[in-house]
């Protein structure tokens, strides 16, 4: 290995190697795409978080609406389902009719709960922060994605990632604070040779994570969600609201599902007391 002198304390300073050198191009090269990973990870969690306060929005305004709408339509549906039974089978009792007909409607009756569980579930609120406390959990999920992203091969990066993201998504800072603690990165002694054949890789595996990222973010943007979204943020610059004027659709649809509704339980208790009292003269001759 060559040497220079250093003139201003007379040391002796190792002259670097092109290997050094290809290493510390590709540490750099490292170093930016692992900030550019850690920072798509914390765009898409934002992207997410936004998402999911839109979404307890939407259920609040619309979606409970949507689902009372939903349940009115599914009971005038079971009406006209009995009747048709009913006037398929004379001989079926009234609770034999229900059976059947509940038999035919109970996996969209399952789904409509799912549903309201699932905008319950997003009508939870998540802790208040502090402006202070939100750019703190955002520069330590910067920290912590760069350290445990998957891109890093780590045996438990995955398992890491996914406490990290959901600390990050319920806006628990203290656990995000104890995770960073212990996030000081060591590096392995490794051969010049191998080190930039690990480094070459890494970088290579890093393009790939960095095109999935975007990918991601695009599949966000693209769903039916996010567009909704960015067409009520639209309407409120031009002083609309757009959530009210949905809702209010889905008002005059449920006062129609109501009518619907009334008409097919009055059909079907008029079939059912004309066929009793069918019976009574059956019986009566």
């Amino acid at each position: 290995m060559w040497y220079n002198s250093s003139a201003m304390a007379g040391e002796v300073v190792p002259k670097k190697t092109v290997e050094d050198l290809i290493i510390e191009i590709e540490e750099r090269k490292l170093e930016a795409k692992r900030e550019q990973v850690a920072k798509l990870c914390l765009m898409i969690e934002e992207m997410k978080a936004e998402l999911r306060r839109f979404e307890a929005e939407y259920g609040a305004k619309v979606g409970r609406l949507l689902l009372e709408l939903e349940k009115i339509e599914l009971k005038a549906r079971e009406y006209d389902l009995k009747l048709r039974i009913a006037q398929s089978n004379p001989y079926l009792d009234e609770e034999e009719i229900e059976r059947e007909a509940e038999r035919e409607i109970e996996g969209e009756r399952r789904r409509i709960a799912e549903e309201e569980r699932r905008i319950e579930e997003a009508g939870k609120k998540m802790p208040e922060l502090s402006e202070e406390e939100r750019r703190e959990m955002r520069r330590l999920y910067l920290k912590l994605a760069k350290r445990y992203h998957p891109d890093k091969a780590g045996g438990g990066s995955e398992r890491m990632m996914a406490i990290i993201n959901r600390a990050y998504e319920e806006g628990d800072l203290e656990l995000l604070r104890r995770l960073a603690s212990e996030a000081d990165e060591i590096d392995d002694v490794t051969p010049k040779k191998r080190r930039i054949e690990l480094l070459r890789r890494e970088n290579e595996r890093l393009d790939r994570v960095i095109r999935e990222l975007k990918g991601e973010m695009e599949k966000i943007r693209s769903s039916p969600l996010y567009r909704l979204k960015q067409q009520v943020e639209q309407a409120r610059k031009r002083g609309e609201d757009l959530l009210e004027r949905l809702a209010d659709e889905v008002r005059a649809k449920i006062e129609l599902a109501k009518s619907r509704l009334r008409l097919a339980s009055e059909r079907f208790r008029v079939l059912m007391a004309l066929r009793k009292a069918a019976r009574g003269v059956l019986r009566w001759l």
